[in-house]
Order: structure tokens, then C-alpha cells, then sequence
């Protein structure tokens, strides 16, 4: 796991970066083992499953993907079917419906032992990471700051770099 690599590689304290459920895991590693954690930069980011949480995980539904959207079916199956037996992307979408029924579970109490500087990032329009939750994790981590990106979704590393970017560089000069 990553706490064991930093610890291998005896890289200290260390800007943690993660997008989605990688951002969640950056929120874990701050709330356990923080002394390896010299920042937290989370995009996308929700630490429990609100209305708008249970929403969104409808995406994750084989049935669903093959019927209304083929598309993604078949660059699902080019990105994760190679080297795998054929239809591994089928398997990989019903563990991440699974995994996203029951996860993240964590409070706002949870998050208040966050004691390093966080950064959190979303788009307006994303469900997972909505503003609501945004709000909620910029109050209960005492040394975090926020970026709400209007008219943008999930991933807006990508489709709003021009913001996104300057903003990580920002933060990242000044921890």
C-alpha cells in the first residue's frame, strides 16, 4: 500500500494527491497516518454516500452500460478486457458498484483529526464531491482550503487544467 512504499522508500512527509476514490484514500492516510502526509491535494472527493453520492454510484451498473450507453461498454472493454479474459470489465464495474454501496463512511469528526494542509478541488455539477459535502469537509479540516469549479463535473484536473493546475502549483509553493 502507499503508507508502506513512502516508508520503504523513507520519503518522510509527502504531498498526498489523489482524484476520486484515490482522493478518499489521501482522506484515510490523513486521518491514520498523517506523519506521512505532508499535504493533501483531493479532486472529486465525498466522505460519505449522501443522496447525490447514491445517485451518481448508479453508474455503475453492467446492465445499464450495455443498454443505454455502448460506447463506454466497448472503451471499458479495450481499457480493462486486455491481457484479462474477455468481459473483465463487467466484473470490475460489479466490484466498484459493491465497493461504492458501502464506502467511504467517514464524519465530520473523522475528518477533524486531518491535521496537515488539505486542498480540496470539485466541479459544481459533480454529485459525488457536491458542494454540499465540499462545504462540510472545508469545516471540520481546520487546515483545509477549497475550490468549487462552476459549470464543471468529476474530473476537473482534466477538463478544467487551466484552473486546476495553478491552483495545486499555489498551494504546493506554499507547504
Amino acid at each position: 500500500d502507499i503508507c508502506s512504499f513512502i516508508e520503504q522508500l523513507q520519503l518522510g512527509a509527502t504531498h498526498i494527491a489523489g482524484v476520486s476514490d484515490g482522493a478518499i484514500v489521501a482522506l484515510h492516510m490523513g486521518m491514520t497516518r498523517s506523519d506521512l502526509c505532508r499535504t493533501l491535494i483531493c479532486v472529486g472527493v465525498n466522505y460519505y454516500n449522501d443522496e447525490l453520492c447514491i445517485e451518481a454510484n448508479k453508474f455503475a451498473d453492467v446492465e445499464r452500460i450495455e443498454t443505454k450507453r455502448p460506447e463506454l461498454a466497448l472503451k471499458l472493454a479495450l481499457s480493462h478486457d486486455h491481457n484479462k479474459q474477455s468481459g473483465y470489465w463487467r466484473e470490475l464495474v460489479r466490484q466498484t458498484a459493491a465497493n461504492l454501496s458501502v464506502n467511504p463512511t467517514y464524519t465530520a469528526d473523522d475528518l477533524s483529526k486531518i491535521p496537515v494542509p488539505v486542498l480540496l478541488m470539485s466541479g459544481d455539477n459533480d454529485l459525488w464531491a457536491n458542494p454540499d459535502q465540499m462545504l462540510a469537509m472545508r469545516r471540520a479540516i481546520a487546515r483545509s482550503e477549497m475550490l468549487i469549479i462552476n459549470h464543471a463535473g468529476h474530473i476537473v484536473q482534466h477538463t478544467h487544467s487551466h484552473i486546476v493546475g495553478p491552483v495545486v502549483m499555489d498551494f504546493l509553493a506554499r507547504h
